[in-house]
């Protein structure tokens, strides 16, 4: 059974829109709840000819979820879509299925209308739906056994402050367009430099590439202290050992505390690791710092801009708005905000 307390109900409700749309073969939206509400997942803002009601009561009782349910009625009825659909995430017994149809069987073509967990559970168990794990990033981390393996010092070298507090910040990650990019180009290009502002995300995103390298067999060295030269001592001389090599605050914390040597040293590195098709570099930087670096070092400046080279850099600080909203909602909701907080924070239009 994969893991599903760890999704908060935006989370939840996004992964029923990709499994519902793959059911019924319809492109589904995410309706956000406005004030006529009963509506979660649709098919067509206008005929809604497909209404999908998503409800996340993995930790509730039945008594909650009916009453919940109960609750939608009328403005089901208002709506009058074909077809209705209720997806939650909690086991029903048959009886329980009964009286959930009961409630809404003028507007559904059967209880098999009604998706349970653990249905949700074996449609994302057949391999043909295995990517629709792999999108929704918290399932498959939790399916994969690098979590249980944080403590094994052959896979994480060096990586105490890495791994602390790695759970509670895997639950309030949130796979964000900038991450989904910085996997694409390191899997294509082996070395990324992500660049921004303190707080903007540059740690977490990192530390969440390592876990998802580790995931497919890779070691991974971490430091923070910024000294170049030892790590690079410390890379196995094993050309066929794949490893991810992290760097964090790569050119330092504070621009005027940076060594002389610092960028010929991350130069030297850098080359390295061009040279061994097996290793993975993960640099990160405050933008200030790095664009301080580019102008004390005209080689550095040169390497970067090099385009034989292809070094990929992403700025943090152009994180989209939609994603920053995404971010904010998960900490609300893992911090456990009122509910009614949080709710009056979504959009209401289709997203």
């Amino acid at each position: 059974m994969y893991n599903f307390h760890n999704l908060c109900d935006f989370e939840f409700e996004m992964l029923c829109r990709d499994i519902m749309s793959r059911k019924l073969k319809k492109e589904l939206r995410i309706f956000s709840k406005g004030r006529d509400g009963g509506i979660d997942l649709i098919d067509n803002c206008e005929s809604k000819n497909i209404i999908i009601q998503v409800k996340h009561y993995i930790n509730s009782s039945f008594s909650d979820l009916k009453r919940s349910l109960s609750k939608e009625l009328e403005k089901v009825k208002k709506l009058d879509p074909n077809q209705y659909y209720i997806c939650c995430s909690k086991n029903l017994s048959p009886s329980n299925v009964e009286e959930i149809y009961e409630i809404f069987k003028d507007y559904m073509e059967s209880d098999r209308n009604i998706i349970t967990l653990n249905e949700i559970n074996e449609f994302l168990e057949k391999k043909e739906n295995i990517d629709i794990v792999r999108k929704n990033y918290k399932l498959w981390l939790e399916s994969t056994s690098i979590l249980s393996e944080i403590n094994n010092q052959s896979v994480f070298i060096d990586c105490e402050s890495l791994l602390y507090n790695i759970e509670e910040e895997c639950a309030l990650f949130v796979e964000t367009d900038s991450y989904i990019r910085c996997k694409q180009m390191l899997n294509k290009e082996r070395i990324l430099i992500l660049i921004g502002s303190p707080g903007v995300g540059k740690t977490i995103t990192t530390k969440m590439l390592a876990l998802f390298f580790a995931s497919i067999g890779y070691r991974i060295r971490y430091t923070t202290n910024g000294n170049i030269k030892d790590l690079k001592q410390s890379i196995s001389v094993d050309k066929e050992q794949k490893e991810v090599i992290i760097l964090d605050d790569c050119l330092g914390q504070h621009y005027f505390n940076m060594k002389s040597t610092q960028e010929n040293e991350l130069i030297s590195l850098i080359k390295y690791i061009l040279m061994n098709k097996n290793k993975i570099l993960i640099l990160n930087s405050r933008v200030t710092i790095f664009n301080e670096a580019q102008k004390r070092s005209q080689d550095f400046k040169m390497f970067i801009e090099d385009e034989k080279i292809n070094l990929f850099i992403i700025n943090m600080d152009k994180t989209s708005n939609k994603d920053k909203g995404l971010i904010f909602y998960n900490h609300l909701y893992y911090k456990k905000i009122p509910e009614e907080y949080y709710n009056n924070l979504k959009d209401k239009k289709c997203m």
